[in-house]
């Protein structure tokens, strides 16, 4: 299966966010759900709003601003690719709003549809098993 990607445009500037590979994936859920906990969820789904950005942010601890960077890391911005701190603050500072939406995009491409298959599977109702019927 290929890798989603998607480009966008957030505040008049184009944004290109490519789907992880599996293992960083991976990783960085586990790292986002230990420092964040339920309150990454909604930008996992894409619904994220200013209130849960600050809630966000107030479980994050002190390792969160870094995983918040790692994660908007990944995009490029503007055709920009952000390989260190200075590009990062280049790129972000005074855009606090921009960053939030590249982060909640970044979740997004990365783990919406596996959060809506998850959802969707505890929504079914589970079958009984099936019996084989006895033919003479």
């Amino acid at each position: 299966m290929a890798m989603k990607d998607i480009n966008i445009v957030v505040e008049d500037t184009p944004v290109y966010i490519r789907q992880w590979a599996a293992s960083t994936a991976i990783s960085n859920l586990s790292k986002g759900l230990e420092i964040f906990g339920d309150d990454l969820v909604p930008f996992l789904r894409g619904e994220a709003d200013f209130v849960q950005i600050l809630r966000l942010l107030r479980a994050a601890g002190s390792n969160g601003p870094e995983v918040i960077q790692e994660f908007v890391s990944s995009a490029r911005v503007d055709g920009a690719e952000i390989r260190n701190t200075q590009d990062y603050n280049k790129i972000y500072t005074g855009r606090l709003t921009f960053l939030f939406e590249v982060f909640t995009k970044v979740c997004e491409v990365n783990y919406k549809d596996f959060f809506e298959q998850g959802l969707n599977s505890q929504e079914q109702p589970p079958q009984a098993p099936q019996k084989e019927s006895a033919q003479a």
